[in-house]
């Protein structure tokens, strides 16, 4: 063996008594970080890159080897499942690991499961008992006594069972194509999957599994045939293409509260795509209850419960916006006229315009209804278990995503804002200088001789615009300002320190002729023709009385 095998083999020894997600930098042994900047595993102590292909080949081979090593010492059972020990027929389920020999005691191993290609290397033992796990969920019964379910799952409690589930334990990048509804921009996103906890069996519910995690991952152990005797198992049985499948939803499920708060809503479609990445085989302890459509499960090492129900609730998030919108109109309305015509025309009005703008390509949220407890760890003081909220396992192995652009031909990673404070007056400025264009036009007219004008201009007249600028600004507000918006963000580029910087960008004269252009085509020109001549006529009333005055007067 090589001096970098022998290196190599060092560190993947100590990546599954430690922690069976760990990289190694290939130069010095240092545990390696995946940087989403240059793509590679970057180790901070010595400053080499690790490539990610060279990472993924040396891990597989490794974990081979010790499957291999792992396999000699199953008790295997023969096709039609003789006891090795005794010789008796022992009857194993389908989709499961193995079942215990009735006349000898001894437990037999199927021989689908020990020469599976998705071989356990992690297990983490069952922490709770059976007793245990019947507590915490009846606990959970008492505090959802007025729901169905929970009587449902009161009547059947006593079929709840202990079972080593099978999983996939996946590290590595994922990247996203990110859409906000109503806009026409697609961001790109990437994240890092630090070795999540992937269920690998169609015969349960992934998303209620989803709830009663995460695990305590210093409760991990390599995996031995002594931590199965006496317990259920399952066998892996979905399909690779299913596998990935439920990795890239969990991915999304994780990334999107990041992704919502940048894009500022809940109105998002992202459109995930693993990388190259690195699949630990783990066995881990569930207790399950299976109650027709209703499906609970215990957390066999903190204790967690979730409970899953096959009915939806819909939620129309996009619908507060344009609902304050309105409100805000209409008490603007009362505030100023105290008029209920005026309140029911800002009424009638903001919400038209609101809800049309805001509900364009928009519709309602829909979420299974899933019940999950706080997450927790559980110990045990003289063997009594203590279940303790305030010293919980860490959360799900998920990197904070980050958006890229391309900047220069450079994948770039940047940080993305809407509303800089600098956006947020230069748009209010343009609204309040278009409001008062008229009557900076007629100011500037009447320059060479204020004195005598400026006093004699008559303001009545511009309420002609006004009433073309009011409900123009609205729409321009709805618009430009809340809709269009989200397809000109302003990008910092992040650095290396952490530190970020606006990134300028180019707006020539091509961009300017391009908005032009957009305001004299149709169906956009009739109305640009409009409020020119509204803006004409208002400029010309508001100067008439003045320019009828004598000279010298």
């Amino acid at each position: 063996m090589s001096q970098e095998d022998s290196h190599y083999e060092y560190a993947s020894s100590e990546m599954v008594e430690r922690n069976p997600f760990k990289v190694y930098c290939a130069s010095c042994g240092a545990p390696a970080e995946f940087d989403i900047a240059s793509q590679n595993y970057h180790c901070f102590y010595c400053g080499s890159d690790t490539d990610i292909n060279e990472s993924l080949a040396k891990i597989r081979q490794w974990n081979k080897r010790r499957q291999d090593a792992i396999r000699g010492d199953a008790p295997i059972g023969a096709v039609v499942n003789e006891c090795p020990n005794c010789g008796a027929k022992v009857v194993i389920d389908a989709g499961e690991i193995g079942e215990t020999c009735g006349f000898c005691s001894a437990k037999v191993v199927s021989r689908d499961f020990v020469t599976q290609d998705a071989f356990p290397e992690v297990i983490i033992p069952f922490f709770l008992t059976r007793e245990e796990a019947i507590q915490q969920l009846l606990t959970w019964v008492e505090k959802n006594s007025k729901r169905q379910e929970a009587n449902v799952v009161r009547s059947h409690i006593n079929e709840l069972a202990g079972y080593y589930l099978p999983y996939q334990l996946v590290k590595g990048p994922v990247y996203c194509r990110v859409n906000r509804d109503g806009t026409d921009r697609e961001y790109s996103c990437d994240g890092f999957l630090d070795g999540i906890a992937v269920n690998a069996s169609k015969q349960l519910d992934n998303q209620v599994l989803d709830g009663m995690e995460p695990f305590d991952w210093e409760g991990a152990k390599p995996f031995s045939f002594a931590y199965i005797a006496g317990h259920k198992a399952k066998l892996q049985d979905v399909t690779e293409a299913e596998l990935q499948k439920r990795v890239l939803e969990e991915a999304v499920e994780d990334f999107m509260p990041k992704i919502e708060r940048t894009m500022q809503t809940t109105g998002i479609t992202i459109v995930p795509e693993l990388g190259q990445t690195i699949s630990v085989p783990a066995l881990l302890p569930a207790y399950i209850l299976n109650c027709g459509n209703i499906h609970a499960t215990v957390n066999g090492q903190t204790g967690r419960v979730a409970v899953g129900s096959p009915n939806t609730v819909t939620r129309h998030y996009w619908a507060i916006e344009p609902t304050l919108t309105t409100l805000a109109l209409m008490f603007t309305a009362w505030y100023l006229s105290h008029n209920h015509e005026m309140v029911i025309m800002a009424l009638l009005l903001g919400g038209i315009l609101s809800f049309a703008a805001f509900g364009q390509g928009r519709s309602g949220k829909v979420r299974r209804l899933i019940w999950a407890g706080k997450r927790q760890k559980a110990l045990r003081d003289s063997g009594k278990l203590i279940l303790n909220g305030s010293n919980e396992p860490p959360d799900k192995k998920i990197s904070v995503p980050v958006f890229v652009e391309n900047i220069d031909g450079i994948k770039t990673p940047v940080r993305i804002k809407f509303y800089p404070l600098r956006r947020v007056v230069g748009f209010l400025l343009s609204l309040a200088a278009f409001n008062v264009l008229p009557v900076a036009i007629a100011w500037i007219i009447a320059f060479p001789s204020i004195p005598d004008i400026i006093d004699k201009i008559d303001y009545t007249y511009y309420s002609i615009w006004l009433v073309l600028s009011a409900p123009l600004s609205l729409i321009f507000l709805l618009v430009l300002g809340r809709i269009r918006v989200y397809d000109y963000p302003i990008l910092y580029r992040i650095f290396p320190d952490g530190s970020h910087k606006a990134i300028k960008r180019k707006t020539g004269l091509k961009s300017i002729l391009g908005y032009v252009k957009m305001f004299l085509t149709h169906p956009l020109i009739w109305i640009t023709l409009f409020g020119l001549l509204m803006l004409v006529m208002s400029i010309l009333l508001m100067l008439e009385p003045a320019m009828r005055l004598p000279p010298g007067e």
